[in-house]
Order: structure tokens, then sequence, then C-alpha cells
């Protein structure tokens, strides 16, 4: 769909793909903090309205998925941003977000070559946190409409299908009314990571609650690189002679066995390099 786009003849056309390439280059030379600034939805909206003159629906669908395209490297520098400000909580929700565009972007561009390197990258700082399991809800629904013409999408008189394109817009369910909330599971690997299972009585400092990722980032690796990593235990020999139903040196207020005692997680990094990005020609 992407390509439909670039080969698409219009000015602005090649001001927006200019743009993409100027987000990608901020990327990677580390000033992500300034891809906000590219903005370029007068130019989206120009052709959005030509697809509409011009009665081409392939268009304005191409358009969707190419902002939403552009739109990714804008989430990706805004995680990497809050990595700096070692906001962790909130860098968790923003990676889900990377996550979601980049699962959609997906489905229509199969053919760009730099959504695998993008997606191993977000996926080597997912493994780095601390969160396992997640809360997985069950429910039934009585009430919902299509986001498109406002009928039931279970409903014959409604034409779209959830998750699809139409003139430059996505058609979802919308949920009006629960009926019944009939279980909430904890699983590994839902589709929304959000619902995090986490100790209400943990009171560790954000440090020492993601100190993973937090040792990680100490070693200072490009935030757009791609790497081999292995990560391992090590024993603190400071704590030799403590008994396991000791109180744990390091302040925690934990025994020491099920503290120190296991070991501190360490990461060894190889192999590092840039993410490998495409390029438009403009």
């Amino acid at each position: 769909m992407i390509g439909y786009f670039v080969n698409y003849s219009h000015s602005d056309v090649s001001s927006i793909l200019a743009s993409i390439n100027t987000e990608k280059n901020l990327l990677l030379s580390g000033k992500y903090k300034d891809i906000s600034c590219v903005d370029c939805s007068e130019q989206f909206s120009d052709l959005m309205r030509e697809a509409e003159n011009s009665n081409n629906e392939r268009l304005a669908n191409a358009i969707f998925v190419v902002n939403e395209y552009k739109r990714l490297f804008c989430l990706i520098g805004e995680y990497y941003h809050l990595l700096d400000l070692r906001e962790y909580e909130k860098s968790w929700d923003m990676l889900q977000n990377c996550f979601d565009t980049l699962r959609f972007v997906s489905r229509f561009c199969k053919d760009l070559y730099d959504l695998p390197e993008i997606e191993r990258n977000l996926k080597s700082y997912e493994e780095l946190y601390p969160f396992k399991l997640f809360f997985s809800p069950e429910y039934i629904i009585s009430k919902s409409h299509c986001s498109l013409c406002g009928a039931s999408m279970q409903n014959i008189s409604c034409p779209h299908r959830k998750g699809e394109l139409y003139w430059g817009k996505l058609a979802v369910e919308i949920v009006d009314e629960i009926k019944e909330l009939q279980a909430v599971s904890l699983v590994e690997h839902p589709d929304n990571k959000r619902l995090v299972a986490k100790d209400a009585d943990d009171k560790r400092p954000p440090e020492e609650k993601f100190k993973l990722l937090d040792y990680f980032l100490d070693l200072r690796i490009s935030k757009a690189a791609i790497y081999d990593k292995k990560i391992y235990s090590v024993r603190n020999e400071i704590y030799k002679g403590v008994g396991r139903n000791e109180m744990c040196p390091c302040g925690s207020g934990e025994k020491y066995k099920n503290c120190c005692e296991k070991g501190f997680s360490r990461i060894e990094i190889s192999n590092v390099r840039q993410m490998n990005l495409f390029y438009f020609e403009c």
C-alpha cells in the first residue's frame, strides 16, 4: 500500500516522504526529542481531499497507512525519550503503543524491510522489563456499534469488517455496554500487555524494580541499535556468610534467600549495529 502512495504523482507525496526520512535520521542520530516537530498534517489533508474529489479510495487508504507509518517513528522517539528520563512505568505503556502501531503497519506493508528491524529493537527492550504476568479480562458485550456506520458489527446491515480500512478510516467495534465480566485470567502472552500484574506492597525505588533495564541503559548503547545479548547472573561476594533467613543487607526488606542470594542479573552485549532503516527516494 505504501508503494502506491510512493508512486502517486503529487508534490505533497515527496514532502511527506522526505519528512519520514528526516524522522529516521533524527532517530538514528539520537535527536529523537525533535521528531514530533516534523508535522505533515496539512499535506495529508490536501491529499485526502484529492482522494475524495477523484473518488480514489485506494489513495485514501494508502494515506492512512503512511500516516501511521510516520507516526510509528514519533512513538519510538517518545519511547526513547522516556527511557532517557528513566520513566520506566510510562515507558512500558509507550512501548506497547509502538508495538500496536507496528503490527498495524506490518499488515499493510509487508515489503518494508525496516519493520522487522524495528520489531527486533523494541523486543530487545521489552525483554528487560520485569513484567511477566498480565491480567486478561473475559466479558460479554451486550451492546456495541461500528465506528463507521453506527450499526452493530454483528448485524448484516453493517457492511464493514473490523480492522479493515474504508476511505482512509479504520473500522473498529466500539463497546457501548458490557453485560457481564465473566473472569479475569493471569496469562503470560496476552494481546494487550498494559494490564500488568504487580505486587501492591512492592515499595522499592524504580531503579531497583527495573534494575535490569536500568543496568542496560547505563551501558549507553545507542537506543536505535540492534545487537545480540546474553543475560546471566553473578553473585555478590560481600554477602558471603549471610544466613538465608536473615534480612538482606541490601536494604530491600526481604529475606536474603528471596533477594540477593539469587545473584544479580548482568547483560553481555555483542555485534552492535544501528537499525537498517528504509529510506525513500524523494
